[in-house]
C-alpha cells in the first residue's frame, strides 16, 4: 500500500513497501496503460485531497493563535504572523547586548503569535509588533524611524551580560559591520572563548563596557538623555516617550516555571491596545515550551569552549559594578517613592544585582589572598 508523505511546503515523495504495480498489471491484463493511468489519477485525487484540507487547516490556524490548544495546553510553533495588526501598538524591547533579548522576545512571539524582529534586520522582518536593539550602545542601530509606541527594557546582571556579550562577541570573529556580522550568524551558539580569551578581553574592555551598562539604562529611563546631558534626537522627535513602560530581570525571566518577570511580561502585552495575547490557562506552557527550544541553543556550546561560571571578573571589578549599582539604586529609589512604577521596577532589579555581587567579591578576595599565601 501506498504512503504519501506531505511535507510544509507542499511537495510530496513516496515512501513504498508495495509500490503502484503498475509492472505486474502488465504482465496479467490487456490494457496495462489504462490501468497504470487509473492508478496515477487515483494518487494524484489523493495527493490533492489531502493537500486541500492540510490547506484549510493552515488557513484555519492563521485565525487564531495556533500555540493556544485549550486546557492549559499548549504547542510551541513558529509565529504565523509577520505584520503588525491594524491599530496594534508597537513595542521596542530594548537592553545591552548579552541581556537575553533573544529569549524575552522568542517568550513574546509565543505568547501573541507574532513575529518579533531586530534592529539590523537580520530576521528578515519589518512591520512586526516587537522590535528588539541594543541602541544606544554601538551594537544597536535606530532604523525603525517613527514606527514604534512605547518600549520595555530587558536588564541583567553585569557580572553575567558583559562575558555573554564577549561571548557573541567571539563567534562572530569579533566583526565590525552588518555584512561581517551576517556572514558569520551561523557560528551563533557554537561554541564559547577560553578563559584566557575572556580575561584579555575583559581587563582591556571592563571599564568602557560597564559604562555602557550603565548608560543605556540610564539612556532610556531618562527618556534618551546621553552621558553629556544632551536628549537624543530620536526620543525627540521618532519615540516621544522613551522611557520604559516596564522593567524585566532577565536573570529571573529565563526559568521554565513562572515568576514574577513572566507575569509582568504578560500584564505589560494584555495592556498593549490590539495585541493578541494567547489564553492565561496556555501561558505558562508556552513559558516552558520557550525555554526548553532556547536552552538547546546554549546546550549546543557545551563541550565547546570553556563554561560560562569559568568567565569570572576581580575582586576590584566587582567593587567597581557594585560603586555603579549603589549610585543608581540611590538615584532611581527617590523616583520610586515619588510614583515612579518603572523605577520601583528597575530598584528592586538592581539591589538583587547588588546582593549577588558582594557575595561573589567576598568570594573573590578569599581567592585572591589564598593566591598570596
Amino acid at each position: 500500500m501506498t504512503e504519501v508523505i506531505f511535507k510544509p511546503d507542499h511537495s510530496y515523495n513516496f515512501k513504498t513497501d508495495n509500490p503502484c504495480p503498475v509492472s505486474t498489471m502488465v504482465s496479467s491484463f490487456p490494457k496495462p496503460k489504462l490501468i497504470a493511468a487509473v492508478c496515477v489519477i487515483s494518487v494524484y485525487v489523493a495527493i490533492v485531497n489531502v493537500n486541500l484540507s492540510q490547506k484549510a487547516r493552515y488557513i484555519a490556524r492563521e485565525r487564531e493563535l495556533s500555540t493556544d490548544l485549550g486546557g492549559g495546553q499548549c504547542f510551541l510553533d513558529p509565529p504565523h504572523k509577520s505584520t503588525t495588526d491594524p491599530g496594534g501598538v508597537r513595542t521596542l524591547l530594548v537592553g545591552y547586548p548579552g541581556s537575553g533579548k533573544r529569549f524575552t522576545y522568542e517568550v513574546i512571539e509565543g505568547l501573541t503569535d507574532h513575529r518579533a524582529a531586530d534592529d539590523w534586520g537580520f530576521s528578515g522582518y519589518q512591520n512586526t509588533p516587537i522590535i528588539k536593539t541594543s541602541y544606544p550602545h554601538h551594537e544597536g542601530t535606530w532604523s525603525y524611524g517613527n514606527e514604534m509606541d512605547q518600549t520595555i527594557m530587558v536588564l541583567r546582571n553585569p557580572r553575567w551580560s558583559i562575558p555573554s556579550y564577549h561571548n557573541m562577541k567571539f563567534e562572530l570573529n569579533f566583526a565590525t559591520n552588518w555584512l561581517e556580522s551576517y556572514a558569520r550568524l551561523p557560528n551563533l551558539y557554537t561554541e564559547r572563548p577560553s578563559v584566557a580569551v575572556w580575561e584579555a578581553w575583559r581587563d582591556e574592555n571592563f571599564e568602557i563596557e560597564l559604562q555602557h551598562w550603565v548608560d543605556h539604562i540610564n539612556f532610556w529611563m531618562k527618556n534618551g538623555t546621553k552621558r553629556d546631558g544632551s536628549v537624543d534626537e530620536h526620543c525627540q522627535i521618532d519615540l516621544l516617550d522613551c522611557k520604559p513602560k516596564t522593567c524585566v530581570d532577565f536573570d529571573v525571566l529565563y526559568n521554565e516555571h513562572p515568576t514574577t518577570e513572566f507575569y509582568k511580561l504578560g500584564k505589560f502585552l494584555d495592556a498593549s491596545e490590539n495585541v493578541e495575547v494567547i489564553s492565561k490557562q496556555a501561558r505558562a506552557c508556552i513559558l516552558d515550551a520557550v525555554y526548553d527550544h532556547t536552552a538547546g541553543s546554549a546546550i549546543s556550546r557545551n563541550g565547546h569552549g570553556d563554561a560560562p561560571n569559568m568567565k569570572r571578573f576581580t575582586a576590584f571589578q566587582l567593587d567597581a559594578i557594585l560603586t555603579e549599582l549603589v549610585t543608581m539604586i540611590d538615584m532611581y529609589d527617590d523616583w520610586a517613592l515619588a510614583g515612579d512604577t518603572s523605577a520601583d521596577d528597575l530598584v528592586t532589579i538592581l539591589q538583587g544585582y547588588q546582593r549577588q555581587i558582594e557575595a561573589e567579591k567576598l568570594f573573590e578576595l578569599d581567592m585572591e589572598q589564598e593566591a598570596l599565601a
